[in-house]
Order: structure tokens, then C-alpha cells, then sequence
């Protein structure tokens, strides 16, 4: 495919195949505007689009302290729009910044306040939410780590530094540098994705299947992900107290040695208070045993076969269809 066409024939593979919320090409001027006329083809016009945003973006530094061209013009192009865009600085400790976690901070906080600002002079009230996804270096490789603990630092600090700012933050989520859905991937996933919660995130990315350093998707690690983030909008919800949750008539009823399991209060909180996993097995291990003794990672690969195989594409008007072909063939 012509490079020139990317852009364009990525956000109409979205618009056409997936009902999920669109993010546009930042590749330039011309790229990201061509991207925001064929999102106002479906939503209603540029005016409408103006008015009620539909397509995000997130334009990046050049680290350190520095802009190129292309992600100028695109942060200049959806701020025209009123879209809103999530400035990022991905800043790698030792090599684009100092190697000290603060010297990172320091670096990346003035290239996203930078773009931040540039958005506003465009267009004063321009929705943006401050992107940062600083890490360590592989000091032996000089490769980007994103599943270290320091990434999971950094994500901590930039939640702490939105709240100062009272912006919006993104947060990257269940990030590895395995090369495949194993041991390593959920370990590195479950600490970077469990700090992203603890720093108030408000835009998750990269919430489910990144394994490589950002470079590959693994199918089974993005369904392993989804329990993982069910299990962590649980924790999100913390512990309701009242007179009903204290439940203190059904404990005083039951008594001493007494069972819980049958009592009404149960079956009314039971389903709202547990997390159901919709991947792990709880089962006994002679049940585990008996239904075939899988690991994680095969359920995992049947699953998201499963899904696929129950996909449905989303209705996209005939009309719109044709009008985005003819866009796309004009440009």
C-alpha cells in the first residue's frame, strides 16, 4: 500500500470495522486533516464534530525538548477541530533524558506542557490530556524497557503531577517486554497495569496484549488482560460500608458456628460483591484434571478464536461507506 494512504485507510478500517472510540493519524497537517473530514462524513458535518468531539489523537515529542515537523502540524490540525489529543512524551531514562527518574520527569514535563500549550493557543478550551510513558533504558542493549519498574514509577509521578495541573492523564497499562504471553508478560503486566490504577489514570492505553516493547499484539495476552483489568476495576470499587453491608441483624441471626451461605443477605450481595473471572479456573484440582488440565495461555487462545468467530461487523451506512471510498480516492 502507498504510505500516503495509511493514515486515511487506517481510521476507515476503524469507522467500518469496529464500533470502539477512533483515534486519528498524527502524521502531519494534511494526514490528520484528512483523517477529521472523513470522521465529520460520518458524524455529521465538521461543524457537528466541533461541537461534540469524536476522534482523538496523540501527537508526540521528539526527545528531548523538541517537536518535529509532522506532530506540530497534527496537534495544530485537531486542535482547529476542537478534538481532543493526548500530548505524549515517551522518554527513555539514560539515553532521551538523565538517567535519574526526576532528570526524566523534568525532561518530559516541559515537552508535554509544551504541546498542551500550543493546542490552547490554537484553540483556547481544545480538550487534551497530558500523555506521558517515560522509562528506563536496557543499559546493555540500549533498547526501551517498558515493563521495569521504573516505568511503573513514572506512571505514579505523572498521575500525581495531573493532579497538580488538574488536567486529565494518560497512563500506559498492562505493559511487557516479553516476547510471548508467559511468565514474565504477566508479572511485568500485572505491576505496570496495577500502578496505572494507583495513579488515578483517566485514559488507559495500551490497557490489554502489548508484549515486545510495544512492537507486537499477542491475541491471547489481550483476553489474559481483560481478566486482569476485571479484576482491577474490583479493587477500584473498595469496600461500601453501611448498615446493610455491615450486616449485622444477619450475623447476630446466624451466630456462632453458624453458615452464611443460604441467608438472603447473600444471595443479594454475593453478585455484586465478588469479581466472576471470566478466564480462571477456580475449579479443585481434580476438576482442573478432569475438563482437560489447560494452562492459562491455551484457554486464552481459545478464546479469542472464539470471539472472532462470533464477530459481527457494525452497520456502517452504504451511503457513508461510499462517501469516505470517494474521499479516500481524492485525496
Amino acid at each position: 500500500m502507498d504510505v500516503k494512504k495509511r493514515p486515511t485507510t487506517m481510521v476507515y478500517n476503524t469507522m467500518k470495522y469496529s464500533d470502539k472510540p477512533l483515534m486519528g493519524s498524527v502524521y502531519g497537517y494534511k494526514n490528520a486533516k484528512d483523517c477529521l473530514e472523513m470522521a465529520a462524513i460520518v458524524f455529521g458535518g465538521r461543524e457537528e464534530i466541533k461541537k461534540n468531539p469524536v476522534m482523538a489523537s496523540i501527537p508526540c515529542t521528539l526527545t528531548p525538548l523538541n517537536y518535529d515537523s509532522a506532530q506540530l502540524g497534527a496537534i495544530i490540525a485537531y486542535a482547529e477541530y476542537g478534538q481532543p489529543q493526548l500530548i505524549n512524551s515517551l522518554s527513555m531514562a539514560g539515553t532521551t533524558t538523565p538517567a535519574t527518574i526526576a532528570g526524566l520527569v523534568s525532561v518530559q514535563n516541559a515537552e508535554v506542557l509544551a504541546g498542551i500549550v500550543l493546542a490552547q493557543c490554537v484553540n483556547p478550551g481544545t480538550p487534551v490530556v497530558y500523555s506521558a510513558s517515560g522509562s528506563s533504558t536496557e543499559m546493555s542493549s540500549g533498547s526501551l524497557t517498558i515493563g521495569s519498574p521504573e516505568d511503573a514509577v513514572v506512571s505514579l509521578v505523572n498521575g500525581q503531577l495531573c493532579k497538580y495541573y488538574e488536567i486529565p492523564c494518560r497512563i500506559s497499562g498492562a505493559l511487557s517486554d516479553a516476547k510471548m504471553m508467559d511468565s514474565q508478560a504477566a508479572y511485568e503486566s500485572t505491576v505496570t497495569i496495577a500502578m496505572a490504577q494507583m495513579a488515578g489514570g483517566n485514559f488507559i492505553l495500551h490497557a490489554a496484549g502489548i508484549i515486545d516493547t510495544y512492537n507486537t499484539t499477542s491475541y491471547e495476552k489481550l483476553v489474559i488482560d481483560n481478566e486482569v483489568l476485571g479484576m482491577m476495576r474490583r479493587l477500584d470499587q473498595g469496600v461500601v460500608v453501611n448498615e446493610e453491608t455491615l450486616a449485622y441483624d444477619v450475623i447476630e441471626e446466624v451466630g456462632p458456628k453458624g453458615v452464611f451461605l443460604v441467608e438472603d443477605h447473600t444471595l443479594e450481595h454475593f453478585r455484586s460483591e465478588f469479581y466472576r473471572p471470566t478466564l480462571s479456573d477456580r475449579n479443585t484440582f481434580e476438576q482442573w484434571t478432569a475438563n482437560g488440565a489447560e494452562p492459562i495461555e491455551k484457554v486464552a487462545n481459545r478464546k479469542w478464536k472464539e470471539l472472532l468467530a462470533s464477530y459481527e461487523e457494525p452497520a456502517l451506512p452504504a451511503d457513508i461507506d461510499a462517501a469516505l471510498k470517494k474521499y479516500m480516492e481524492n485525496i
